[in-house]
């Protein structure tokens, strides 16, 4: 857990603070996927997306620790260490350039992040599927997210054959969340439960801090980012 402590100690936490979010995220953290994301994976711009996620993580806790009740806090913890968990680097990605622009990278990805959660974590999940579900797939709003309707539209998700592979009430859970407030194929709405509210907000603060520039923000639409190197 050492890096982990390393990168929470930075945002001049307490030991109890850094004990709160180790407990909550800790097996989430030391799973190779996670890891795997900390590094060669760039996300704005050439920051990992691994310390892209500890930032709102943290952020997350600091909007959450006085407004949630411990687990509520808990649950929004793991929302924020498991919401932009898609399957493959994104920007300058030739794959993702041939995709359907609404199946693209800023609208698809959260739906890539609850299947691979579930796939990697789904102990993690327990009684919260709902509420999990729910804050990772409109964590980017007011951006929206992909609407799915049937096992057929998810075909050009990277992780597809993951998609596949889950319970039939997860695979209910995703359209009914997917579903609300939709409008051309797409979700218009923010999480209904707190807990994705406050990771939603938390995931704004932060990446307007990453994202340098206009080029860099467009990139979560179009996938191509000129100032990637």
């Amino acid at each position: 857990m050492g890096k982990l402590k390393d990168i929470l100690e930075k945002y001049n936490l307490n030991d109890k603070d850094i004990e709160i979010i180790i407990y909550s995220i800790g097996n989430i953290y030391n799973h190779f996927e996670f890891q795997k994301r900390m590094r060669n994976f760039p996300h704005h711009g050439e920051l990992s997306l691994g310390l892209h996620i500890i930032d709102v993580v943290v952020m997350t806790y600091k909007l959450g620790k006085k407004k949630l009740n411990s687990n509520d806090l808990n649950v929004a913890l793991k929302i924020a260490a498991m919401h932009d968990l898609f399957t493959m680097p994104w920007q300058n990605n030739p794959i993702s350039a041939n995709k359907k622009f609404l199946n693209r990278h800023g609208f698809a990805h959260p739906v890539e992040a609850v299947i691979n959660s579930y796939t990697w974590f789904k102990e993690e999940y327990n009684d919260d599927a709902d509420i999990i579900i729910d804050g990772i797939i409109h964590h980017m709003y007011p951006l929206p997210v992909i609407v799915i309707n049937s096992d057929d539209n998810t075909r050009e998700l990277y992780n597809f054959d993951l998609y596949q592979r889950l319970p039939k009430n997860i695979k209910e859970l995703i359209k009914k969340s997917s579903n609300r407030n939709k409008f051309l194929n797409l979700s218009w709405c923010r999480s209904k439960y707190v807990t994705g509210k406050i990771v939603s907000k938390a995931d704004k603060k932060v990446s307007f801090t990453q994202i340098k520039s206009f080029r860099s923000a467009l990139a979560l639409i179009t996938g191509h980012n000129k100032e990637l190197k």
